[in-house]
């Protein structure tokens, strides 16, 4: 759970709601498009835990036998699409090294950093500096990686308290946002309206905003690329995969409301 937790609740549910507002110009059609974006996810989960949990295949005595094995996407396809030989093996390598790197991530570390340092600088200023975005993300990939080389146990621990900090913060600006927004003038109410207010709601927008909600959820993966460490997997896997995962798709449009409830969208804000 805490692999799912430290994996989805980072970036996105902070840096997408303002894009996918934007893009819908609603912001009751943005909470709706957070929820179904959530429901995709879990179909495409439980996709994987029918893969991940019945493939690969053995044969012993007669009998079939299934034994999870960690990896995830790649052993599926590898073991469903056998010919051309390594052609899935190459395919999963080379998206790798170009899209599935960590490196947009680091990078927007770096950005709310030195917003943090220096916040009168914005993105498009020439006093922000773009150097100092590059070594922030550099050193928090290098430490991330030193930590899993040097110490195995500590970082396990250091996940889930992270895990469970990481929680405590998005329950907490959720609830708070929902609490000041109805103390002061019921602002939860008449911030959430139906009415488009921006420049968005047509139907590539809706499109766009719906795939950025969804990048928000991923993470659901991590735990399968591990799945053959999980002692009994057939019987707890599945079990805490869809209970980490029904945390977050209520979290996350709860969350959403708490932010409109204290920052009304003005349309071109």
């Amino acid at each position: 759970m805490c692999l799912i937790f430290n994996r989805t609740i980072g970036t996105g549910i902070f840096a997408q709601p303002s894009n996918v507002l934007y893009l819908t110009g609603s912001p009751a059609v943005s909470i709706i498009l957070w929820i179904f974006g959530g429901l995709v996810i879990l179909c495409i989960t439980l996709s994987w835990l029918e893969l991940g949990l019945t493939i690969p295949r053995y044969v012993f005595e007669g009998a079939v036998y299934s034994a999870p094995r960690s990896g995830g996407d790649k052993n599926y396809l590898e073991y469903m699409y056998k010919r051309p030989r390594l052609f899935i093996s190459c395919v999963f390598g080379i998206t790798f090294i170009i899209f599935g790197n960590l490196a947009g991530n680091s990078i927007q570390f770096g950005i709310y950093m030195q917003a943090a340092i220096s916040p009168q600088c914005t993105e498009d200023d020439a006093c922000f500096n773009k150097t100092y975005v590059i070594l922030w993300a550099i050193g928090v990939l290098s430490l991330c990686s030193f930590l899993n080389i040097a110490t195995r146990s500590f970082l396990i621990t250091l996940n889930n308290v992270f895990a469970f900090a990481k929680c405590l913060l998005i329950v907490a600006t959720a609830l708070l946002g929902i609490i000041y927004g109805s103390i002061h003038g019921d602002g939860c109410r008449k911030n959430i309206a139906w009415s488009n207010q921006g420049a968005g709601g047509e139907f590539g927008d809706i499109v766009l905003a719906m795939f950025y909600a969804m990048y928000s959820y991923t993470g659901f993966e991590q735990p399968f690329y591990v799945l053959a460490e999980v002692k009994q997997p057939q019987k707890i896997f599945a079990k805490y995969v869809l209970g980490a995962l029904a945390f977050i798709i209520v979290l996350f449009p709860l969350t959403n409301v708490g932010f409109l409830c204290v920052v009304p969208y003005q349309g071109s804000d």
